[in-house]
């Protein structure tokens, strides 16, 4: 029987215009706004450069990247005042966002249609992806306090970053360019008794700086199930501190230290039914990031050396009527060491410019720790303390004439305690055809090994596989990037075309046991799409932007068909436009995310096989207002899902309901950093 479509349900094609078009209005009428006819910009006029650290070994210029990528800067962060960063993430290219409830709920996050633990996710360049969790990160329960920028760069990387950057990065970085003196707290207050309150702090000097926060966030929710009335409830508290010292003019240290506790309350699925119904159950999680950096410049800078010693530690507790059933843990431990040299510009025979070489060498050494306590039964011993290790050496040769073009290729080699030894490589190249239009294109394979869940795991009727092997990958990007010299108008498009081979698949039938383990999948898996991405300055209190996706993810099947792979969405996009008055200091800012119809599966009571589902489309408002009061205090009020939206990302798990939250924040120091 068709599934009644709610009325705050935007369908597909209608929402795709409201999406699209726009974005290419908004990018044709900037055009003409900012290049008035046969009058050329002033240099003066010219947009500071983007620097991005995420698309090389080290931080080129964003006109020097041959990858496809986004950046959400600070302002951006702060107008939309999100709670976490997946609210961020969600409506970005090639992004999509899969949450299982209401606030607090696991939140998976895919690139370009591969599963969530093929991205690789950094904080200041440390990995802080859960062990324990199969290798991903539960974006649900990061907080979006106090990040200065996100990066987000799409396509394979695993020749740059390894095993787990197969379908790109995302980099949060919070460590500031200056620690000025800060001292800021802030509280807000909002519907289902949702509070939130932050101190915030820094202070520095000549050679040295230091910054902290520390962050609350708790509700009494709202209800994840179709029935009932109990409401699932989160808090969350969070530790954050990062730290510079500079001993010389040459020697920089760094220090980068965060701890998370939270917990979660959820709803089971029902043996009846099938789907979350009311349950006292909850899981408690601690996550901790640990990070030592130094940089060495010798040679008149030409040369630098990077090393870093990171760890990265979780558990992860399940209760069911206030008795705990399960517990996983894990650690990572990383010891890496990079060197950097960068050669004397060669001249061209022109005598004009000229190219800058630069190579890269790269060791690095990793343990992975992995511990998971529950009860015996029927399934088998869940019990487990395993360990793998992993040793990995690279090269990264980069050619940039500045101005003109640019390349880069990348080798790594992985030799691995578990799995045969891997080599990735990537190439990539851009070039400058005048106008502000430059053309990018890049190639890469690597390999994404099993996580200790998918060998070993063991959750109620589900058991890992240890003759798992590697996954390996293999994919292309070809794009065009316009930026004008004011910097009123950026805009890229980018074909993307991804296959992944021995694809992982984790709802594998096992008759011995009636329960599922996980399984190589024969064949291909093929995944191509398009991204758009842009933003436009119109006037100078406003400001567009806008991006939308569209992807074709398909897996082998019975029967050789290939099928949609599951929440997956083929139409996702988003808008968002900010407008600043000046007097009063007001900032309003429209967000708009929506995403398309995709599949799911249902797995319903036994002896009743599992089927297909779909999940419906929806479109998610929310709208954001601040008032800089006086120097030191600024007001804001924030309302989420404003069209009161009724949707589902995982089948069965209800997403949440409309909510508005006014917020303050005091600054104790006229110089400080407000955002």
């Amino acid at each position: 029987m068709e599934r009644e479509v709610p009325m705050a349900c935007i369908k597909s094609a209608a929402v795709r215009q409201l999406l699209v078009f726009p974005l290419f209005l908004l990018l044709f009428a900037a055009y003409a706004h900012a290049q008035p006819q046969g009058e050329p910009e002033e240099s003066g006029n010219e947009a500071p450069e983007t620097i991005v650290v995420t698309a090389s070994r080290i931080p080129i210029a964003s006109d020097q990247a041959g990858a496809s990528f986004t950046v959400l800067d600070e302002d951006y962060l702060d107008r939309r005042q999100a709670l976490t960063v997946e609210e961020l993430l969600r409506g970005t290219p090639g992004v999509a966002v899969s949450r299982s409830g209401v606030l607090g709920s696991f939140s998976q996050v895919r690139m370009r249609g591969a599963e969530a633990n093929h991205t690789l996710v950094l904080l200041d360049g440390i990995e802080i992806a859960d062990p324990a969790l199969g290798g991903e990160l539960d974006f649900s329960h990061f907080l979006a306090a106090n990040l200065r920028r996100i990066e987000i760069v799409r396509g394979p990387l695993s020749a740059l970053w390894g095993s787990d950057a197969v379908a790109g990065a995302i980099n949060l970085i919070s460590a500031p360019e200056n620690f000025g003196r800060s001292l800021t707290t802030s509280a807000e207050a909002g519907q289902f008794n949702t509070r939130r309150g932050a101190l915030s702090g820094s202070a520095g000097g000549d050679g040295w700086g230091v910054g902290f926060s520390l962050d609350h966030l708790s509700s009494d929710g709202q209800n994840i199930s179709r029935s009932g009335d109990e409401d699932d409830g989160y808090r969350n508290n969070t530790g954050h501190v990062v730290a510079r010292f500079d001993p010389s003019g040459q020697i920089s240290l760094r220090l980068i230290a965060r701890r998370s506790q939270s917990e979660s309350q959820f709803d089971a699925t029902s043996f009846l039914t099938g789907i979350p119904a009311d349950s006292d159950s909850s899981t408690r999680r601690i996550h901790s990031v640990v990070g030592l950096q130094g940089l060495a410049t010798t040679s008149g800078g030409r040369w630098t050396h990077r090393a870093s010693l990171t760890h990265t530690g979780s558990e992860n507790r399940n209760f069911a009527s206030g008795s705990e059933t399960g517990e996983t843990s894990g650690d990572k431990l990383n010891l890496s060491y990079q060197s950097t040299f960068l050669f004397p510009r060669f001249a061209r025979s022109d005598g004009d410019g000229g190219v800058s070489p630069s190579i890269t060498i790269g060791l690095g050494h990793e343990r992975e720790d992995y511990l998971q306590r529950a009860p015996a039964s029927f399934f088998g011993d869940p019990n487990r303390d395993l360990s793998t290790q992993s040793t990995d050496a690279l090269a990264e040769f980069r050619l940039n004439a500045r101005g003109d073009w640019a390349a880069a290729a990348a080798l790594r080699y992985d030799r691995n305690s578990d799995y045969d030894d891997a080599v990735s490589w990537r190439v990539s190249a851009l070039k400058h055809l005048g106008l502000g239009t430059a053309l990018h294109a890049a190639y890469g394979i690597g390999v994404k090994n099993p996580t200790f869940i998918e060998r070993f795991g063991y959750f109620s009727n589900f058991i890992g596989n240890p003759d798992l092997i590697p996954e390996s990958s293999r994919g292309w990007e070809l794009g065009v990037r316009y930026g004008s010299m004011a910097g009123t108008l950026t805009g890229s498009i980018t074909w993307f075309n991804e296959r992944l081979e021995d694809e992982i698949n984790g709802f594998v039938f096992d008759p011995a046991s009636g329960g599922f383990t996980a399984g190589n999948r024969p064949g291909t898996s093929r995944r191509r799409g398009l991204e758009l991405q842009g933003q436009a300055s119109l006037l100078p209190q406003l400001t567009l932007s806008g991006a939308y996706t569209w992807l074709r993810s398909r897996e082998p099947a019975p029967g050789d068909t290939m099928v949609q792979e599951l929440r997956r969405p083929r139409h996702s996009g988003s808008l968002n436009a900010h407008y600043e008055i000046t007097d009063p200091a007001i900032g309003i800012n429209l967000h708009l995310a929506y995403t398309g119809e995709q599949p799911d599966i249902f797995y319903p009571p036994w002896p009743n096989p599992s089927r297909r589902v779909s999940l419906d489309s929806f479109l998610l408002a929310s709208l954001t207002a601040t008032w800089q009061a006086t120097s030191r205090v600024r007001w804001h009020i924030r309302a989420e899902n404003l069209g009161d939206s009724r949707f589902e990302e995982v089948y069965g798990f209800r997403g949440p309901g409309r909510s508005i939250h006014l917020g303050v924040q005091f600054s104790f120091f006229e110089e400080a950093d407000r955002k």
